[in-house]
């Protein structure tokens, strides 16, 4: 039965998930599709979830519906509306690129500007972090751990992969320490559960950057990925899907 839209972008986001974690830990390589958890291999489980929070939901939705658009055929009440009041101001790094900057957090819209001198809309990064806003990583855990005790398949190493919309490597840096601080405390306080089984690894997949922790220690390792991977590791996921 072919898969509906819904369907096949779920199953990318997880193909494309665990793609990018093998691509930086060998031991991630050999998995087969299941479902409860996403994919086992002989030691390894390992699941998949996005958190989404409300502003996270806006702003994916103006992405989806304005993404390759002109600035000019964007409504400026429904910028104002997401923080972004002033008016694109080009980037001193490169002449042709273009960004609005949300006033309470460093949240940025991206445009690239064409020959024909049209702003045309290509990035939205988030960057929200001031409302503690990644509330919604613990969230995920969370509920990933009561199934994880209820009904999930297990193997020696239980890993869950969190995939969460925001950039990091590209903030300021005390803006980038402080978004893995956060994270790894609300990691931390998964473990207050009584509950007999946790996870063992946690990846959070941010839109430019793997970070692997390990939940006993709570040490973690930080891997930036350049747009060369990215794009390399979407045409495998696609392969991937297209077989099967």
């Amino acid at each position: 039965m072919e898969k509906t839209n819904h369907e096949y972008k779920k199953t990318f986001d997880e193909c494309f998930c665990k793609n990018v974690i093998a691509n930086y830990y060998c031991d991630y390589t050999n998995f087969s599709k299941y479902e409860s958890p996403d994919f086992i291999s002989e030691d390894i489980c390992l699941e998949i979830r996005k958190a989404l929070y409300v502003e996270g939901g806006k702003l994916k939705s103006f992405i989806d519906t304005y993404l390759g658009k002109d600035y000019n055929t964007i409504p400026t009440k429904l910028l104002k509306s997401l923080g972004f009041e002033n008016e694109p101001i080009q980037s001193q790094e490169n002449e042709y690129i273009y960004y609005q900057r949300r006033k309470n957090d460093y949240s940025l819209i991206e445009y690239i500007k064409l020959k024909n001198k049209k702003l045309i809309l290509f990035a939205v990064y988030d960057h929200s972090l001031f409302n503690d806003q990644d509330q919604v990583v613990k969230e995920a855990i969370d509920v990933k751990i009561d199934k994880l005790n209820k009904h999930y398949l297990t193997r020696k190493i239980n890993t869950l992969g969190i995939i969460y919309n925001q950039q990091l490597s590209y903030v300021y840096e005390e803006i980038n320490n402080a978004i893995v601080d956060s994270i790894i405390k609300k990691i931390e306080t998964t473990k207050e559960q009584s509950v007999e089984k946790y996870y063992d690894e946690i990846f959070i997949l941010f839109m430019d950057c793997l970070l692997k922790v390990n939940v006993a220690s709570l040490e973690f390792e930080k891997h930036t990925i350049s747009k060369d991977v990215l794009d390399q590791i979407n045409k495998n996921t696609q392969d991937e899907l297209s077989k099967m």
